[in-house]
């Protein structure tokens, strides 16, 4: 399959008849992504096409050989795992892009700690499939738009466990282990094991939270940036301290925030 993103009449003509609007289908991975311009597409589109090595081509220089230099096996499991989420998104969120967004955070978190290309390429991997486990919770339960019950939250909270079920046989295991720790926390308050979580999983949950505090939902509006990253900053210190509990590591909080504030930006 090809996909597609912005491209005017004539190179569609040029196109296989079974491409994909990736415009329209945002979590379709396809081999390779055809473009007109790399400036059409989406910054958060390319970056998951060069996490994945999936080639980013223009129309002109397209060929068949070029799908079969990918490996087309990884880049339909992955496809096969991101139409999951998109359908999780749809029902948790009523629209999509929160999976990309937790992306790019832990992956520009990753690269201001200086982490290697393997282990930034892991935690983006980890955060574009963290939610995946959410498959296997009831509808009802992940499109409810009031506060959980006991009971709700207890089988919500199984979606940790579940991504093992459905990732264990493509995921390498420290990204397996990032993708079911990303609700654990430093102070050991989390779940599902209770235990302080490992770096790509403290990166996780912080880019996670972060999305999560600035997003519209039916049932609350989004904090702005800054009332975001003065409740992340909360949640890195002691009660003692004037915060809630040390469930974010301290220092990738400041390191997170030193970031953000350098995007400018900032809502009052």
């Amino acid at each position: 399959m090809v996909g597609y993103y912005k491209i005017n009449k004539k190179d569609i003509d040029i196109l296989p008849k079974n491409s994909i609007n990736v415009e329209e289908h945002l979590y379709d991975l396809v081999c390779p992504l055809v473009v007109s311009e790399k400036s059409d597409v989406l910054d958060e589109l390319l970056l998951l096409y060069d996490m994945l090595d999936i080639p980013v081509v223009s129309a002109k220089d397209y060929s068949l050989n070029n799908v079969y230099s990918c490996d087309e096996y990884k880049i339909r499991q992955v496809q096969e795992f991101l139409k999951m989420n998109e359908s999780i998104e749809m029902l948790e969120e009523g629209c999509l892009g929160h999976l990309l967004r937790v992306g790019k955070y832990a992956y520009e978190l990753a690269r201001e700690l200086r982490l290697s290309d393997g282990e930034c390429r892991d935690i983006y991997m980890a955060a574009i499939l963290h939610d995946t486990g959410k498959y296997l919770i009831p509808d009802d339960i992940v499109s409810k738009k009031e506060r959980l019950s006991g009971v709700e939250y207890r089988i919500m909270k199984k979606h940790t466990d579940y991504a093992w079920d459905i990732l264990h046989n493509f995921l390498d295991d420290d990204v397996l282990d990032t993708v079911m720790s990303h609700h654990e926390r430093v102070d050991g308050s989390g779940y599902p094991s209770g235990k302080s979580p490992e770096l790509g999983a403290r990166i996780l949950g912080i880019a996670d939270s972060f999305d999560a505090m600035i997003s519209d939902r039916v049932y609350k509006k989004g904090k702005s940036v800054r009332e975001a990253l003065n409740e992340l900053e909360k949640c890195s210190l002691s009660q003692d301290n004037g915060g809630y509990g040390e469930l974010f590591d301290r220092d990738l909080v400041e390191r997170f925030v030193d970031m953000k504030m350098k995007d400018g930006g900032l809502g009052d």
